[in-house]
């Protein structure tokens, strides 16, 4: 009888550790701010995913501006959250930059208790953390993304300016800092409005890139030797038009 109560309580202990395992959390912190974070008593990590967003000396739309913030920067959440009433009730919240300043930023900015990573290869977005829930919204390499929970083998993510959330698997993702300065900075620097202007945009970026190491830097190789090949087939096809054109 003593032998069927010690495995029986084994039992018991292996399956509630199985169910807490298995459980979704917020995601592990594991940046630079988030170590100084534990010094800062009652203080959250939390990500901007909106570039510009700015910070302000008051909760007010015209109090003066301090700073504004780029898209993937880390900030420290005071718990602290106040409305402008005469911004139709927009909310704010107060947080602590990475060099000391304090300030007031507007919410929509601001992804709460989240990490920050980049998408490092394509992947659909599912709606929940099951294969069955896939969507028909891709996200692409050197995506930004916020990432505010983790079960099992997925992570649930929110894109920049809060276009899309969902989950998306873990292999997907890279937290390297390398990686999202190189997205960070290459995003605001490429044009991709045309195959001319985004192939020249990317030599010129490689050029002055300060992230040599990042994986990306074969990514946009390959981006910018698609590019040209598209203006090759471009420049053949029109010629051929002028030749028909002429005959």
């Amino acid at each position: 009888m003593k032998y069927k109560l010690i495995g029986l309580f084994f039992i018991l202990q292996t399956l509630i550790l199985f169910a807490c395992h298995n459980q979704t959390s917020p995601v592990a912190l594991e940046t630079d701010i988030s170590k100084k974070n534990q010094s800062i008593p009652d203080t959250i990590q939390s990500i901007c995913i909106w570039n510009g967003t700015p910070v302000r000396k008051t909760p007010d739309r015209k109090a003066k501006w301090l700073t504004s913030l780029n898209t993937g920067e880390v900030v420290l959440y005071y718990g602290e959250r106040k409305v402008d009433s005469a911004d139709n009730n927009r909310p704010y919240l107060y947080v602590q930059l990475s060099d000391g300043l304090k300030g007031w930023a507007p919410a929509y900015g601001i992804i709460q208790n989240a990490a920050v990573a980049v998408v490092k290869a394509e992947t659909p977005m599912y709606k929940r953390p099951d294969l069955l829930t896939i969507t028909d919204v891709i996200i692409t390499p050197m995506n930004i993304v916020a990432i505010s929970k983790n079960q099992n083998e997925w992570y649930e993510i929110i894109t920049e300016k809060r276009k899309y959330g969902g989950w998306i698997h873990k292999e997907k993702v890279s937290f390297n800092p390398e990686d999202i300065a190189f997205a960070a900075l290459a995003n605001k620097k490429i044009d991709y409005s045309k195959p001319e202007k985004t192939y020249v945009s990317i030599q010129n970026f490689l050029k002055n890139n300060p992230y040599p190491t990042s994986l990306f830097v074969n990514y946009l190789k390959g981006l910018a030797s698609k590019n040209n090949q598209d203006i090759e087939e471009d420049n053949a096809e029109n010629k051929n038009q002028d030749y028909y054109n002429r005959h």
